[in-house]
């Protein structure tokens, strides 16, 4: 069973990877880029969407026939929660038990992304974003609130690629699979998901020979 997969995330519409910044008083909420200034998901947003699903899977029942340790299937693959519960004690993160996935970051395809990163193309890197603004509609009037604008840069759709690695000590077994039959799962990425943002596709890239 291979060691390691990439995994394709095919957005449709406006996605605000959240840095938890703003930028003053033009906008409230910037997005996170990378080393090169380009827009990504990370590892760990990637890994929870992922830990999410397939605990789904897991929860009803499809996932039955995959064989698991006494901790339960999810945290076998994906390690355990921040805190755990051993006894009436809570056992702090740093000695938790770590997954078997590594996953890393979901970035731009290799070679669009070193063609984004020169200093020259400056004036495209820009193009992969936009500005979105909103205000609170007052119920009574139907006029928006007083000092209610908001505005938030978003990324345009696009493509991104994530490599995920078998880390385990044991046989990798069916995780490939579990991991295919949990994408379908995850609808959307990034933050303001329930607001219409993000929506994605997820698949498992096929390796040419």
């Amino acid at each position: 069973m291979s060691n390691d997969m990439t995994v394709i995330i095919d957005i449709g519409s406006y996605w605000h990877p959240g840095s938890g910044r703003g930028s003053g008083s033009h906008l409230d909420a910037l997005v996170e880029n990378d080393a090169d200034g380009l827009p990504f998901i990370s590892g760990r947003m990637l890994k929870g969407l992922l830990r999410d699903a397939v605990n789904r899977l897991e929860q009803w029942g499809s996932l039955t026939e995959f064989k698991t340790d006494e901790v339960g299937l999810v945290e076998s693959l994906f390690g355990s929660r921040g805190f755990k519960t051993d006894g009436k004690d809570n056992v702090p993160r740093n000695l938790t038990d770590p997954g078997k996935i590594k996953v890393g970051d979901a970035q731009l395809p290799e070679e669009l992304h070193q063609w984004l990163a020169y200093k020259a193309h400056d004036a495209h890197r820009k193009q992969l974003y936009r500005e979105v603004y909103s205000t609170a509609i007052n119920t009574k009037t139907g006029a928006a609130e007083h000092h209610s604008l908001r505005g938030m840069q978003v990324v345009v759709p696009l493509q991104l690629e994530a490599r995920l690695e078998w880390i385990g000590a044991s046989d990798a077994g069916n995780w490939t699979q579990i991991i295919g039959e949990a994408l379908p799962l995850i609808r959307a990425v990034g933050a303001q998901r329930s607001r219409g943002y993000g929506r994605a596709l997820l698949y498992i890239k096929e390796n040419r020979a």
